[in-house]
């Protein structure tokens, strides 16, 4: 937050004064709001653990935070994850070949973040 008002060009004494405010009122918890995006990328954008990280780097958290954060983070979770995305996806590549089809599952699901044995575990459970 802090950058993104001094980018703006605010005066750096009145941003502290503000984080101040806010910190002590528990308005700013960067903890809370970590694990609300981790939240946020797992259900609604279906990233998986690198895909996660990715995203909250972006979004300005700190890397000790992320790596707190994403310690509950297990291969379950991504492997749950990934294959949601699966049988989503499943239904646009009717009529492809299997070699097609599990080549863009594969391709899609290392965008998303998934880690490559987690991959191969869910298209082998997807029977592809």
């Amino acid at each position: 937050m802090r950058w993104r008002l001094v980018r703006r060009g605010y005066d750096e004494e009145e941003i502290d004064k503000t984080l101040d405010l806010l910190q002590e009122s528990g308005l700013i918890e960067d903890r809370s709001l970590a694990e609300g995006l981790v939240r946020d990328a797992i259900e609604r954008r279906l990233l998986g653990r690198k895909g996660i990280e990715a995203f909250l780097r972006h979004r300005g958290i700190d890397r000790d935070l992320i790596d707190e954060v994403l310690s509950h983070h297990s291969d379950d979770i991504e492997l749950e994850t990934a294959k949601r995305l699966i049988e989503k996806r499943l239904r646009t590549l009717q009529g492809q070949s299997r070699e097609v089809m599990k080549r863009r599952l594969r391709g899609m699901l290392t965008r998303r973040g998934i880690a490559g044995d987690v991959i191969e575990r869910a298209l082998s459970e997807a029977g592809l």
